[in-house]
């Protein structure tokens, strides 16, 4: 099957400066209605860590195989943070652990 992935990295920010503002704030969020894409991860730096927001169609996926993915995601950035020259085909070997996925009737996996 074919699915619609979206990834958007957002790097710190600095508020934006206007003439004679004083304070200004901005506020980045990701979407929270409906899934435009079958999976979309966002991920935004704030300060020394990174927030993570997974979005998707649970028509597609369960919370389970969502929740597995930003695990997998999550090992594999303390793995490349860990050994940073170790080339990421080797260090995709974090995925060896297989991932099950069950389909059901309505195709959730």
């Amino acid at each position: 099957p074919i699915f619609q992935v979206l990834f958007s990295y957002v790097g710190a920010q600095r508020p934006p400066e206007f003439s004679g503002i004083t304070d200004c704030s901005v506020v980045i969020g990701a979407p929270v209605d409906t899934a435009k894409y079958d999976l979309s991860l966002y991920v935004e730096e704030r300060g020394d860590t990174l927030a993570l927001t997974l979005e998707y169609d649970a028509d597609l996926f369960a919370a389970h195989t969502a929740t597995s993915l930003l695990d997998t995601y999550e090992q594999l950035l303390g793995v490349l943070i860990a050994s940073p020259t170790t080339p990421l085909p080797t260090s995709a070997a974090i995925r060896s652990r297989e991932h099950s996925t069950e389909r059901s009737g309505s195709g959730v996996r």
